[in-house]
């Protein structure tokens, strides 16, 4: 959805963020469901009410979608009868045509040299048999062979099992929990901190007088990020900076720096703040800007 000459051979992208972003002209071709089967559940949304709460239930009555959540039911059947995890290289997907709940599976390897499929269809009241049915189909296939491969290897990984709360900010959340997942962790987000510009006054003032500084120190990729958000707003440029030192924490802070056009003078072996004034010579009598948050350590 982006810059038309970015050498991408085929972005496989969600139909549903193209058409929010306006841009559903640009797709070329729908994956149907025979050739990607989503996960067991994916893009329905669920409420949850506490079972005694008559009053929320009589309420949410109107948005229940019969039909939607007998499908659901029947792709957690076949997922859980076939013995599925949330890592496991399985796929379920429900809907009801002409009254009809049809219900189709994929269980493969994951790079593809071994696809297992089934389908079944019957009436909606019956989504628990049909789950499990389907389910048995595919493990006469050799679904279990496939997913004790997969298992095996899940579990040689070192954070195998492991459920870890991510307390980071929002947006650092994404990044962190993919390197987790990949060694083999269950990453639960739950954000204590959020980043926003702390006092304005304060930076205007500094940036106003930039040229006086003869250092800039950044801590964080997000300090400056909202360091340079407020210099162009208030029309600084690259070269208003070209006479100033710039030191960052560590080497994610001063790609950061980077990608903004500074250039980067110095960053410490170890990341930490009192590093960086060992290394950045003598400062008496010097200028020194330090944008940082307000909980920053001293």
């Amino acid at each position: 959805a982006g810059n038309r000459t970015t050498p991408i051979i085929i972005p496989i992208l969600a139909a549903a963020g193209l058409k929010r972003l306006g841009v559903a002209e640009r797709i070329t071709q729908y994956l149907p469901i025979s050739v990607m089967v989503p996960a067991p559940g994916q893009g329905a949304l669920a409420v949850e009410v506490a079972k005694n709460n008559k009053e929320i239930r009589k309420i949410l009555v109107p948005i229940d979608d019969e039909e939607t959540r007998f499908a659901v039911f029947a792709e957690r059947s076949f997922w859980y009868h076939l013995g599925g995890g949330h890592r496991l290289p399985i796929a379920a997907y429900g809907q009801v045509l002409a009254g009809r709940l049809h219900l189709e599976a994929i269980a493969a390897r994951v790079d593809g040299t071994k696809i297992l499929y089934g389908e079944t269809e019957g009436v909606m009241l019956e989504w628990a048999r049909l789950g499990k049915g389907l389910a048995k189909n595919l493990l006469l296939q050799g679904a279990a062979e496939i997913l004790a491969e997969y298992d095996a290897s899940f579990r040689s990984l070192p954070l195998s099992g492991k459920k870890i709360l991510i307390t980071r900010p929002l947006e650092q959340i994404a990044s962190f929990s993919r390197k987790l997942s990949n060694l083999g962790a269950v990453p639960v987000a739950f954000p204590t901190i959020k980043l926003k510009p702390a006092d304005q006054f304060q930076l205007d003032n500094a940036l106003k007088k930039i040229s006086s500084y003869n250092w800039i120190i950044f801590t964080s990729a997000a300090g400056i990020r909202f360091f340079w958000q407020k210099a162009k707003k208030l029309g600084l440029r690259i070269k208003d900076f070209s006479e100033i030192k710039i030191a960052a924490v560590g080497p994610k802070t001063a790609a950061a720096a980077k990608r903004c056009g500074l250039t980067v003078n110095f960053y410490p072996k170890h990341f930490l703040t009192t590093e960086i004034v060992k290394g950045t010579g003598n400062l008496k009598g010097k200028r020194v800007l330090l944008p940082r948050a307000d909980i920053a350590t001293s």
